[in-house]
């Protein structure tokens, strides 16, 4: 029971401190952030609002993991947002190989090339899944001990 604890706490220090970074940087280099979604494969129209959305969404999802009252809540949304991003990034890399889109992850995540950046998402979407499992594992098993 304690390693899955530690397991579920270090992937969600993770999320956190991924999250926390890029939405940091997103905002803080706010007039890249807004040219860059300029340049993403949907409507322009959503440009403005996008750059502003998405990094304080990653900013939230590190308040909700990090207060264990809404823990639970955010890492559903840590995990289901991560897994949006690796979905993004497979159609990018692997749907629209001629089509240059700059990465407004921010930071050094921006480094990263698409197969890299793809991997290095489905890994974190893997881990918070596993650490929903371990979550639900270790309350079902808290319940019957209790009982």
């Amino acid at each position: 029971m304690k390693l899955n604890r530690v397991l579920i706490e270090s992937i969600i220090f993770l999320y956190v401190l991924v999250f926390f970074y890029a939405g940091l940087t997103k905002l803080l280099n706010h007039e890249q952030t807004y040219r860059q979604m300029f340049n993403q494969p949907f409507d322009t129209r959503f440009a403005g609002f996008m750059s502003w959305f998405i990094p304080l969404l990653e900013l939230s999802l590190c308040v909700l993991v990090f207060l264990g009252s809404t823990r639970k809540i955010g890492l559903w949304g840590s995990t289901l947002l991560m897994s949006v991003f690796t979905v993004y990034v497979g159609i990018i890399w692997f749907g629209r190989n001629n089509f240059k889109v700059p990465c407004s992850c921010g930071g050094l995540i921006a480094a990263l090339d698409w197969p890299q950046h793809f991997w290095f998402n489905l890994t974190l979407s893997l881990l918070g899944f596993i650490a929903i499992f371990l979550f639900y594992k270790s309350n079902r098993a808290d319940k019957v001990t209790v009982a």
